[in-house]
């Protein structure tokens, strides 16, 4: 990913985002793991509730409590040598367990 000279410039990756999107693994792997500096996990259910502006803002649900697969998605970002500041918990390899 390019960061325009700015090294302190990354993304903050988000379940909710990338389930809720194109789920596309590649889109990460195009980020890099320089790229990603951030995570945030969450979970929802699979149909979306209300509008999806309804639904990210109130129907996000602590992971394991929905039904992304989260596993594989934290799994990714380890394969992938990801080391982000995980918002709230510890190391990847700790939340893919």
């Amino acid at each position: 990913m390019p960061r325009g000279g700015a090294p302190n410039l990354g993304v903050m990756v988000d379940s909710w985002h990338h389930f809720r999107g194109a789920a596309n693994d590649n889109y990460l792997r195009d980020i890099g793991k320089d790229g990603i500096v951030a995570v945030q996990i969450d979970d929802a259910r699979t149909e979306i509730r209300g509008a999806l502006l309804d639904d990210t803002r109130n129907e996000r649900l602590l992971p394991g409590e929905g039904d992304f697969d989260l596993v594989h998605f934290v799994r990714l970002l380890d394969d992938l040598g990801v080391q982000p500041s995980l918002l709230g918990r510890g190391p990847l390899a700790h939340a893919a367990r």
